[in-house]
Parts: C-alpha cells; sequence; structure tokens
C-alpha cells in the first residue's frame, strides 16, 4: 500500500514467504525367537513453520512520518524519493526512504513449532499355551508420547503495533508427557466363539492424572456363513498440545460497514468480510474426554467373493474438549446490544475485528450412534474377473450438549460452532474392477448426502435450505508391463472425477464448502512404475 509500495515491501504478490521445516528419524529393532516377538522403536519428530510478513510497518511510526510530512499518502505508488512519475515528467514520490527502513519498516514473524517423541516397546506370543479350541495369543507393551506445540510471534506483532496495530497474534505454548502400559489377551472358547480382552492405564501427570480402559470383544461363528461380532470398551483422550496452549489461527468473518466503519444498526449498511486472527483460549482448566464405545455386527460370507457386513455402533461421550464458539458468533453476539464491546474482540479504530478470542472448555456429553456397511460381490467368465464393492456410512444421530444447550450435529453445517465440522449423515462408495490378464480397470463412484445450511452470518441465501448432494466418478487403468520387460513393472493412466463437476453452491464466499467438497474438478494422471 502507498507509501511504501511493492518495491519496498515483500518480493511476492501475497507479501507473506512461508517456510517449512519437517525432520523425522526413526529406529528401532525386531526379534524373534521360537513364538515370542518383541519390537522396540524411538522416533523424534520436528517441525516448524515460519511466517514472514514483510513490507509491514510500525503503525505507531508511520502515523508520526504522515504528520511530519516525511511521507506523503497522495503521492504516486513507487516508493523511491528520486523516481520521476511517467504521467508528468516532474511529479517524485518524497519520501524519507532511509527513515522508513531505520525506524518504519517491519517484518511480521510467527514460528509455529511441533514436535512428538515417542517410544513403543511391544512383546508378544501367538501361541502362549494351547486350549481345547486352539492357542491363546497374548500382547502386552509400554509407551511413553511427549508432544510440544508453540506460536511464537515476534514481539511487536504480539504487542499490536505492526500493520494497522492489527491486535496482535496469539502466543501458544502447550506440551504434554504421557506414560502407558497395555495388556491384551486372545481367547479360543470354543470352535466358534473367541473373546479379545484388553487393558490399558495411562498416566498423563498431576494436571491431567491417569486412567484405565478397557475393553472386551466377542466373534461368534454361527454357521459357516454367517458369524457375529461385538465389542464394547471405554476410551480417554487428554488435552492435545495444540488445546493446553490455545488453538491460535484465522477466519474469515462478515460484518456490516456503512461510511467506513463497522455498525450494528444502519439500515444502509452493506457487507464486508475480514481474515480476522483468532485464538480458543482455556476457559478454565481442562479435564479428559472419554467415552463407552459399543459395536454390534453381522457377517454374511456366502462364497470366497461374496460379503455382506452390517455394524452398527454408537459412542457416549463425556467432557468432550470443545471449542464453543465460532469468531463468528462471537462477532454477532456483540451486535446483539448494538453496541461493540466485547472485550473478546480486538477492533482497529474503524472497528474492522483484528482479533476474536473463542472459548475452549470441556462440554456436558456428547452421543452419536451409525450404521456401517459394506457389500462385495465377484464373478468369473471369459471376459475376465469382475468385482463390485459398495461402502456405506449412514449417522442416525449426533447430539451434544453445549454450554447447556442440546444441539442436533449430525445433516447440518454446523457453521455457528468450532466444535463440529460439516456433517452428511450419508456418505458412500461404489466400486466396479475389471481384470483380465495384465490389464486392469476401475471405476468408484464416491457420493456424499446433502445437509442443512445453517450459516446465517455467511449467506442468506441458502439459509435453512440443503447443500445439495455430491457425486463424483473416478477412473483408473493399469497395464502390467512386466512379463513385456522382463521386471516387475506398470503403466496407470486415471482421472478424478472425470466428469469435471463443480462442489454444490454454498452462498458465500469461498462459495463452496471447502470442509466437505473439492474444488479441484477433473484430475489426471499416469504413472510409470519399475521395481528392481
Amino acid at each position: 500500500f502507498r507509501p511504501i509500495g511493492q518495491a519496498i515491501g515483500s518480493k511476492n504478490s501475497a507479501g507473506i514467504d512461508i517456510l517449512n521445516t519437517s525432520a523425522r528419524q526413526m529406529i528401532g529393532v525386531d526379534a524373534d525367537r521360537d513364538n515370542w516377538n518383541i519390537s522396540a522403536w524411538y522416533q523424534n519428530y520436528e517441525h516448524e513453520n515460519t511466517n514472514l510478513d514483510s513490507g509491514r510497518s510500525i503503525a505507531s511510526a508511520l502515523q508520526a512520518g504522515l504528520m511530519d510530512g516525511s511521507f506523503n499518502p497522495f503521492g504516486i505508488a513507487y516508493a523511491y524519493p528520486d523516481f520521476v512519475s511517467p504521467k508528468n515528467g516532474v511529479t517524485t514520490a518524497g519520501h524519507d526512504i532511509q527513515r522508513y527502513l531505520d525506524e518504519i519498516a517491519f517484518t511480521e514473524v510467527t514460528a509455529l513449532t511441533s514436535s512428538q517423541k515417542t517410544i513403543d516397546l511391544v512383546i508378544s506370543n501367538s501361541e502362549l499355551f494351547d486350549l481345547s479350541a486352539g492357542y491363546v495369543g497374548v500382547a502386552f507393551g509400554y509407551q511413553k508420547r511427549q508432544e510440544t506445540f508453540t506460536a511464537t510471534p515476534d514481539k511487536l506483532t504480539n504487542a499490536g503495533l505492526g500493520h494497522l496495530a492489527s491486535g496482535g497474534a496469539a502466543v501458544v505454548d502447550g506440551k504434554t508427557d504421557v506414560d502407558s502400559i497395555f495388556a491384551e489377551l486372545a481367547v479360543p472358547v470354543t470352535e466358534d466363539l473367541e473373546l479379545q480382552l484388553a487393558l490399558r492405564y495411562e498416566d498423563h501427570g498431576d494436571k491431567i492424572g491417569t486412567t484405565t480402559d478397557p475393553k472386551i470383544a466377542a466373534l461368534w461363528k454361527l454357521t459357516d456363513e454367517v458369524l457375529v461380532r461385538a465389542s464394547y470398551g471405554s476410551s480417554f483422550q487428554a488435552p492435545s498440545a495444540i488445546q493446553t496452549g490455545g488453538i491460535a489461527g484465522s477466519a474469515g468473518v462478515d460484518f456490516q460497514v456503512a461510511n467506513g466503519r463497522v455498525t450494528c444498526n444502519d439500515p444502509n449498511s452493506t457487507t464486508a468480510d475480514y481474515n480476522s486472527r483468532t485464538a480458543a483460549k482455556v476457559a478454565g482448566p481442562l479435564s479428559p474426554q472419554s467415552a463407552d464405545n459399543i459395536n454390534l455386527g453381522i457377517v454374511w460370507q456366502p462364497g470366497n467373493k461374496s460379503n455382506l457386513s452390517l455394524d452398527y455402533w454408537r459412542y457416549d461421550y463425556s467432557g468432550l474438549i470443545v471449542n464453543l464458539q465460532s469468531a463468528q458468533s462471537v462477532l454477532d453476539n456483540d451486535c446483539d446490544d448494538g453496541i461493540l464491546n466485547d472485550t473478546n474482540i480486538t477492533r482497529g479504530s474503524d472497528g474492522v475485528p483484528l482479533f476474536i478470542a473463542t472459548s475452549l472448555e470441556n462440554a456436558d456429553s456428547a452421543i452419536t450412534d451409525g450404521i456401517d456397511a459394506k457389500f462385495s460381490y465377484g464373478l468369473s467368465n471369459d471376459l475376465g474377473e469382475f468385482d463390485f464393492a459398495l461402502t456405506l456410512s449412514y449417522v442416525l444421530s449426533f447430539d451434544a450438549v453445549l454450554d447447556g444447550v442440546k444441539t442436533e450435529v449430525a445433516g447440518k453445517r454446523n457453521a455457528n460452532t468450532d466444535s463440529f465440522g460439516a456433517m452428511p449423515k450419508l456418505t458412500g462408495n461404489f466400486s466396479a474392477k475389471w481384470s483380465i490378464d495384465n490389464h486392469q480397470a476401475v471405476m468408484t463412484l464416491r457420493y456424499k448426502d446433502s445437509y442443512l445450511q445453517d450459516d446465517a452470518a455467511r449467506s442468506n441465501k441458502l439459509l435453512g435450505q440443503n447443500i445439495d448432494s455430491f457425486t463424483t466418478v473416478d477412473m483408473q487403468y493399469r497395464y502390467d508391463s512386466s512379463e513385456l520387460l522382463g521386471t516387475q513393472s506398470w503403466i496407470t493412466l486415471g482421472a478424478n472425477n472425470i466428469t469435471d463437476e463443480a462442489p454444490p453452491e454454498y452462498g458465500a464466499r469461498p462459495f463452496f464448502d471447502d470442509e466437505v467438497h473439492s474444488i479441484r474438478g477433473r484430475v489426471l494422471y499416469a504413472e510409470v512404475g519399475f521395481t528392481f
């Protein structure tokens, strides 16, 4: 922007240079003796993301330069003071560039780092001892996990002294340290009944505590073609390193503007959008979330190439760790009384929301259940082998209690909370594969059901209507050229979304729901592979 100009600003048009650096090391050993196996591994992963936004300025220093005349905001855009305007051959920028470089120039820097260190030790024996129905198997082990996540803006950015007093960025410093042990048994009770028993203990330190979680599963063969399965277990999830430190990011928000200022009640206002910094701060001590999990299923296998399975699942969560508010809902609530006075929102002089703090805490509960189904069928004839598969997942219900209010999550966009994403009730894939000699062709149809648009802030156009369902078709052909070339090799040609379907309309920028649908359209690819 004037008076700095692109010549002084960042080297790319976006104004931001992003550097990602990752490193992973892993070392381990596997050893076998008789029926015993020992596996021990150490893994270390580190990642750093640095955002450099040059061409920024310290707002107070820039203001001083404008007031004392060393910068001319109405001059030409090119910043060098000796540059003569081609418009009249006389006008120059009239800027004190050296003062800008010494006192005002500012590169906004935010470093995000994450790390994970794990130690895993597993000892197992699939034939510990023999029962009348078969061998008992056992596995037990130990794991240690250490994770960190930090977000560190430079001092000027954090103090809100950067470009247009941008309100600062969130400082995040989260850590977790977990020790756990587990044991598992596979017991053949009879020739037709097998039990699996498991137990896991985790120690998350003094602030979070310990947990012991069991699991029991059974597989019962009713006939040669039909078996049923069932399982029950409890699960435990402590706050992550990101959650304990506070989740920082950005979010697109909409608000009303009239006469160059943000307003709540001016009938002549127009809608503006802005990308605000956000941070989900911990409202109080975070407790671990836990769940009781149930699965009931039946499998019918009438032949080697045909199979039908149906499973019912249910998860009962308590203390679910959620972000109860979205940035947009905090912004909308600030307008309820017609006055912009929410202390969780840092605004510019024109009322534009620069920084929005939301609340991260434990919800009361959430219960969800659904059905997974899978069908496969195959046949062979002179034309080759044909295999068909259908997988479906249907969410029957998802009821969450957030801040004392019961909310149905399934089948909605869920735009008014950052706790749950968009959730179509029905999703599924159908595939058909043909194989003969060295040739193989696959077609896959992918379906996502329609769901309710409840994003009032982003769009009134489709509010209360359903975002349409979305169906795409992928195709792939593969030729095995191993016999032709004398080494294992292949050629693959394919297309994803071959009909170039556009995602269904969302009603506001970015005009489609990127949580569910892809805007890439048709993607063509080719692959040549050799193994030697």
